[in-house]
């Protein structure tokens, strides 16, 4: 028997941790991973208050959850660069036509009227 319980990771959280995290790195091609790996990282910080040790599924979840981040901010960033080059904006619109019969901004137009 534990002589102090409070002492103890909470199993539940630390697996929250370590889903939110698995579930950050899937989403960071989308860069929707930010707010999964944000809540991630709250589930870490109330798992942990009150001077709980970190068990290796709340560790792992942590680190899966910043990676999630980072690749989605550089994803972002990335894309940002990307949409100022002129000719690839070109080949973008290209490509729309091509699927969609209209260009990029005709789209994002269309799918920001509703």
């Amino acid at each position: 028997m534990n002589p102090n319980p409070s002492r103890e990771p909470n199993k539940t959280l630390s697996m929250a941790v370590f889903v939110c995290g698995l579930v950050s790195i899937l989403l960071y091609c989308c860069g929707l991973s930010i707010p999964v790996a944000a809540l991630g990282i709250i589930f870490y910080c109330l798992n942990h208050r009150k001077n709980r040790p970190a068990d290796y599924y709340s560790k792992l979840g942590l680190w899966f959850c910043i990676f999630g981040i980072i690749g989605s901010i550089i994803l972002i960033i990335n894309v940002f660069i990307q949409l100022q080059d002129p000719a690839f904006v070109e080949q973008m619109n290209t490509t729309f036509r091509q699927l969609y019969g209209m260009d990029m901004q005709e789209m994002w137009q269309y799918y920001s009227n509703f």
